[in-house]
């Protein structure tokens, strides 16, 4: 029997409580475990820990992560490259959690490790993107990949190819590139598309296009590769993966950004996965547009 590996933020004392609480249960159920490193400390229950780069399927049956979005992505960064173990997110309920497939609030949240050790459960595989400059990789982008200027008070100029081919010329604030997981965040916000899961693509958005620039969002298929050419002279810009790291560019570099070779897997309890998508819309995103609507009939 695989263990399961649990994994949370530190900042947070209702995270750790929460984690307890999982642990305890599933010990209960004599369920294996395995900490993540840098939370083994914090509980006293002599149990095995790894670091996340070790925790692979072949090893691991699931990561639990408790937190929110960002314990996601910081976990899935970390994971191994090859293999990487399905991850379960538990969301605390103070933020939107759309990765995440558990409330804090939720009463079947015992009923969800039940499932989980039972195997009970299906599996959503999703894409990342890999980011390339010069002869370095970048750690892969589950959300999005940003290329900003180094100083917020500039602009930053590109050249932007798709697949070889020149897609346009920009004066911009930024540029995202996003997965499909990540038309639901930082995409999302700067005017790119929610984009159903079962689509294969790959989103360049531009943050903030100075007023004469040609630049729109662009939607292309996940196998393209695109180049981003930073034109001006004299200003560096920034790449953030995820929000969770950034790494200096020097002007006139090129960045290329692929599909990653590794995907990650969340585990999911609900084998429609369509469903599941639009049910979160619903709940999470589109939340502030479904208040109860007063009778509002036009003028006759």
């Amino acid at each position: 029997m695989k263990p399961i590996g649990i994994a949370c933020r530190l900042d947070k004392e209702n995270a750790l409580d929460l984690a307890g609480k999982i642990i305890d249960y599933l010990m209960k159920k004599d369920a294996k475990l395995v900490l993540e490193n840098r939370i083994a400390q914090r509980f006293q229950r002599f149990l095995p820990k790894k670091d996340l780069r070790q925790m692979n399927k072949s090893q691991i049956k699931a990561i639990i992560s408790v937190g929110g979005d960002g314990t996601i992505l910081r976990v899935a960064q970390n994971l191994p490259r090859k293999n990487p173990a399905p991850i379960l997110g538990v969301n605390l309920g103070d933020s939107v959690g759309f990765l995440d497939e558990c409330d804090l609030g939720s009463d079947k949240l015992y009923d969800t490790l039940d499932k989980l050790i039972n195997d009970e459960f299906s599996t959503e595989r999703v894409m990342r993107l890999a980011s390339y400059h010069r002869q370095n990789r970048f750690p892969d982008a589950l959300n999005e990949i940003y290329i900003v200027s180094a100083k917020p008070s500039k602009v930053l100029r590109v050249n932007i190819k798709v697949d070889g081919e020149f897609y346009s010329m920009a004066h911009v604030d930024g540029l995202i590139i996003s997965t499909t997981v990540g038309s639901t965040a930082y995409s999302l916000s700067a005017g790119g598309a929610l984009v159903d899961p079962r689509l294969d693509l790959i989103q360049i958005v531009p943050v903030n296009p100075f007023a004469r620039t040609t630049v729109r969002p662009i939607i292309v298929p996940n196998s393209s590769q695109i180049e981003v050419e930073l034109v001006r002279p004299k200003l560096n810009a920034l790449i953030v993966i995820d929000g969770q790291h950034d790494y200096r560019i020097y002007p006139k570099s090129k960045i290329l950004i692929q599909k990653s070779d590794s995907d990650i897997e969340f585990i999911r309890f609900n084998p429609n996965l369509q469903e599941n998508f639009y049910d979160k819309l619903q709940r999470k995103i589109l939340v502030g547009l479904n208040s109860s609507i007063i009778e509002d009939s036009p003028e006759e």
